[in-house]
């Protein structure tokens, strides 16, 4: 190889049929699975479900990942990455009640690193109906202000109609940090709907937000009656 003509063709390697790359991320999904069943090791456990949760979409594996949710013998960074592979192998399966409803108790674990690896195990099932658990769950005067933070970025990440409610009630700190990130995520979530922007504008008008409602009512002013901004 090393006497090859330096205007020799050099062959691609093939990059195979989706057929086999399928074919090949089934073996790899059972290799895991099977390394899941008897490694023992917690640090190795982490490592598995994290890269389980990134490449799986098998829904097999969903019951597996959950298991270690509530395994005692693991560490907390561990169940983090059980709960985030679930999230994560739920939003490319396709969600439903029963995998919601797992995710939206634990959100409401009293362990703040449990919500805050639920927080974004919802985020990433990419379902209106799990963003408007966060923002229900960001209306808890109970959560820290690490907590709110965590809810408001996996908020940003997608526009869910059905979370302007709630996002109008919440009541902001006086973080500038904080009070940011709200605006983002409440001008995202209204952006094209001139009903629920009008509402928006009365309610920041009455907490003296004058920026907000200044902001929002000059989207108002570029509003296309055609249904564009």
């Amino acid at each position: 190889d090393l006497l090859r003509p330096l205007d020799a063709a050099t062959p691609e390697p093939s990059a195979g049929t989706g057929e086999d790359r399928e074919t090949d991320l089934a073996r790899l999904e059972g290799a895991l699975r099977t390394a899941l069943v008897f490694e023992t090791s917690p640090e190795l456990v982490g490592s598995l479900l994290r890269l389980t949760g990134a490449i799986s979409a098998n829904e097999d594996l969903i019951a597996l990942v959950g298991g270690f949710i509530i395994r005692p013998q693991l560490t907390t960074r561990e169940r983090q990455a059980a709960i985030e592979a679930y999230g994560a192998i739920v939003g490319r399966v396709g969600i439903t009640d029963e995998y919601r409803n797992i995710l939206t108790q634990l959100i409401q674990s009293p362990d703040e690193q449990v919500r805050f690896a639920a927080a974004g195990a919802l985020a990433s099932t990419k379902d209106p109906a799990s963003f408007v658990i966060l923002s229900e769950r960001l209306l808890d005067p109970s959560e820290t202000p690490a907590m709110r933070e965590r809810l408001l970025r996996q908020l940003a990440k997608r526009k869910a109609i059905g979370t302007v409610e709630n996002l109008l009630k919440y009541a902001m700190t006086k973080r500038e940090d904080e009070f940011g990130l709200y605006r983002s995520v409440l001008e995202k979530n209204i952006n094209g709907d001139v009903e629920m922007r009008f509402v928006a504008i009365k309610t920041m008008l009455e907490r003296s937000d004058w920026e907000l409602a200044w902001r929002l009512d000059s989207g108002l002013s570029a509003f296309d009656p055609a249904g564009e901004l």
